[in-house]
């Protein structure tokens, strides 16, 4: 925006607006940027107006005010989502796309904008899946609720379902009343960060979870005579 002034107010001819240096290849607004001195937010009237009088590729960067948890905020980036599909017998397909969604989106809307995204109808009888990372495992949810009520973080993964003859659903848990089985970490207290990122990793490990869930009640020493007998560690 700078450089564009700079050389508006120093150049007879007026640039043209170009804000290809505000994209990244898949055309999302990069990450890092500036309000005031990378880019300005500008009502819809102002952006025609500006459009009309300097022209030029653009492109247009359209962003909307939500509310979330009460308090409305101006959502300049939106969760990218990994959007696949299974066939008619429920095997799943390597046709990965990617989607732009509000976090105040409903998982419906998603469905049916991911159903677009791969060129076919809204399936009625079939089911949307998702999931925080190749590495988790497929859940459902309620499609009223919304993406930020399910906790669902940009790079997020959706699968829709197909009915059809002998389709087998990958389902292994079922999410509802607007709970998540991804966990997000703690509410950052300014330096706790690193030990958000932490625990995220160890708790999205697979093999973690399950083993402090019941797995961990194998390896107690119910025998020592030193030790209480396993009783305080196995509740």
């Amino acid at each position: 925006w700078d450089k564009w002034y700079d050389l508006e107010a120093r150049s007879p001819e007026l640039p043209s607006i170009d804000n290809t240096a505000l994209v990244d290849d898949r055309g999302s607004l990069r990450i890092g940027l500036s309000e005031g001195t990378d880019y300005l937010v500008i009502t819809p009237g102002v952006w025609g107006a500006l459009r009309a009088w300097y022209g030029g590729p653009g492109p247009e960067l359209p962003r909307h005010v939500i509310e979330v948890a009460g308090r409305r905020e101006l959502e300049m980036y939106p969760l990218r989502l990994h959007v696949c599909r299974t066939d008619r017998d429920g095997q799943e397909l390597l046709l990965d796309r990617l989607l732009e969604a509000s976090c105040a989106a409903t998982l419906g809307e998603v469905r049916e904008k991911a159903a677009a995204l791969h060129g076919i109808l809204v399936p009625a009888g079939g089911a949307i899946l998702h999931r925080s990372g190749p590495q988790m495992e497929w859940a459902e949810a309620e499609e009223g609720e919304t993406l930020h009520a399910l906790g669902f973080i940009d790079g997020h993964c959706v699968l829709l379902q197909l009915e059809g003859r002998g389709a087998s659903s990958p389902i292994v848990s079922v999410i509802g009343q607007g709970r998540s089985h991804a966990v997000v970490g703690l509410q950052n207290l300014g330096n706790t960060c690193y030990m958000n990122s932490a625990l995220q990793c160890l708790l999205h490990t697979p093999l973690l979870p399950r083993f402090f869930d019941k797995d961990y009640l194998l390896d107690l020493n119910t025998s020592s005579s030193w030790g209480g007998g396993g009783g305080r560690a196995g509740g």
